[in-house]
């Protein structure tokens, strides 16, 4: 459908265009209605009309005046204008501008307004045609660029220099390359929220089209530079020629275009001066290595490559803390302190700056551990709210990504928490459980329980395997056994540690029982892992 916009002062006319006239079976649809042309200029936004039919002598603004401004937007709209017997002047204006039709109010039908329409609608297909079949034209050029610069691209990270300087001379003006330069500034970008844009476009090539575009466009206007596209949410730029504070004003502008006009940001960091060719290749190395640097950034932000080793483990105590933490805040429904507990332990992380991979793994186990803590108390339930997304946290770009990440999947178990709390349920049955979950690492007994509840001992044990259809020693020795299952997967403590984590003093009382649920032994169970 084309859009139109319909522009008249008398309010008769208005109403007797929309109502009269088969929009939409001409293949159109009505935008609005105005009584003055600057109302209309006003309404015209980021739905550009295709179609104006407007009244030439109006107050305020008239039609010419209208089309006029109009076209100083640079829309391609096409006009047709109503017009009286004594508007003789202005209809020579609106022929000045163009317009593809004009009509008399005097003798205006529903028929002549009609075959205007079929012949407009028929000039507009045209047009869309051409225009669709250009675009096609300079995809595929583009697309043939870029296959060129990414060969180009693969030649520098081989080191193959000598094949460089021969094929340069033979697709330097394909590539759209101006190689003279003797120094090089390279500098690796990261397309933020690349996931989230690539859902909002119809296919990766669009994407990609659009952000060459932006890129090429933006970096054009600084020196002797060119981008080539690397990976899915990367691609590299190459400036030279041009001075540090260049080089920053490009990445600045470059940010706000990509804001303006794809709706999102890239992270840049910044590589040394190199020559260029051969000091190149080391220089892309260490830029391609740089997810690290690139996790602890704000979204947007522009630095200089560093180089320093990042912490490679996150010891237990950590761990162990932040999990008691967050289980206790989940168990007692504290929501307004888990926003605060997690940026705590973010600025922690942030500060030691440890390796992205250990610090979502850190996350990760986070989250399975409360997943098995919801599945110790479900007691049968099926119908939970929607948990954790183990693979959004794996995938998170920057410590920044990964705390909200957390917060919302803490949010999703803490909603299954209470969930599960707010069936029908003794209320003795959860304190019992929440005390097991918070103390995996005693000695649990029936009685230590009981009296913790004020409850008589054999009374305890029989309204709880009423309850849950299991005995409470059952409970504790599953839920233990869940979290030793944990620990012998991602950790490498000896088994007789784990054993004495879990509050179990007799290190083959704790073999028997694993063999029990898991059918292997801890040893075995380890090495199918």
């Amino acid at each position: 459908m084309y859009k139109v916009i319909l522009v008249d002062d008398d309010y008769h006319v208005l109403e007797f265009l929309d109502s009269k006239i088969p929009w939409e079976d001409l293949g159109f649809s009505i935008m609005g209605l105005y009584q003055d042309g600057e109302q209309a200029l006003q309404s015209i936004g980021e739905e550009y009309p295709d179609v104006i039919i407007t009244d030439i002598g109006m107050p305020i603004m008239n039609g010419i005046e209208l089309v006029k401004n109009i076209k100083k937007l640079n829309l391609n709209t096409h006009s047709i204008f109503l017009t009286c017997h004594d508007d003789f002047s202005y209809v020579q204006q609106a022929l000045r501008l163009n317009s593809f039709d004009y009509i008399l109010k005097e003798t205006i039908d529903t028929d002549s307004l009609r075959d205007i329409l079929l012949k407009l609608k028929e000039k507009l297909d045209k047009q869309k045609e051409v225009s669709t079949e250009v675009n096609n034209m300079k995809y595929l050029i583009k697309e043939n660029i870029a296959v060129l610069r990414s060969r180009f691209l693969e030649m520098l990270l081989e080191e193959k220099y000598e094949d460089i300087s021969n094929w340069l001379k033979i697709h330097e003006t394909k590539l759209g390359i101006d190689s003279s330069f003797k120094i090089c500034k390279p500098v690796i970008c990261y397309i933020d929220h690349y996931s989230e844009l690539r859902a909002s476009y119809l296919s990766n090539d669009l994407l990609k089209f659009s952000l060459n575009n932006v890129i090429t466009e933006t970096i054009s206007k600084t020196g002797k530079s060119f981008s080539i596209h690397y990976k899915e949410s990367m691609f590299f730029i190459f400036y030279s020629d041009v001075s540090e504070e260049d080089v920053e004003n490009s990445l600045i502008e470059l940010n706000m275009n990509l804001g303006k006009y794809v709706r999102s940001s890239m992270t840049a960091i910044k590589g040394s001066l190199c020559e260029f060719p051969k000091g190149l290749t080391s220089q892309l190395k260490i830029l391609i290595d740089t997810s690290d640097q690139r996790f602890y950034m704000e979204h947007g932000s522009i630095a200089e490559v560093e180089q320093h080793p990042f912490t490679a483990e996150i010891s237990l105590v950590p761990y162990k803390d932040s999990i008691q933490e967050f289980k206790s805040l989940l168990l007692h429904e504290g929501r307004i302190g888990l926003e605060k507990s997690i940026e705590k332990w973010m600025l922690l992380i942030a500060e030691k700056k440890y390796q992205p991979k250990v610090v979502k793994e850190w996350a990760l186990n986070i989250l399975l551990d409360l997943e098995r803590m919801i599945s110790s108390q479900r007691n049968g339930e099926s119908n939970l709210p929607e948990t954790v997304d183990n693979e959004q946290v794996l995938q998170a770009e920057t410590i920044k990504q990964l705390e909200r990440l957390l917060l919302a999947d803490l949010e999703k178990v803490q909603r299954a928490i209470k969930y599960i709390h707010d069936q029908p349920k003794n209320t003795e049955v959860l304190r019992a459980q929440k005390y097991v979950l918070m103390n995996l690492d005693k000695k649990i007994t029936l009685g230590e329980v009981a009296e913790h509840l004020h409850l008589n001992r054999s009374y305890f044990s029989r309204l709880y395997k009423k309850i849950t259809s299991e005995n409470f020693f059952d409970y504790v020795n599953r839920t233990k056994m869940e979290k030793a299952k944990e620990l012998i997967e991602n950790t490498n403590e000896p088994i007789e540690n784990i054993a004495y984590r879990l509050g179990f003093d007799d290190k083959s009382y704790f073999l028997k029982t694993f063999k029990k649920y898991f059918g292997l032994s801890p040893k075995f169970y380890k090495m199918t892992r």
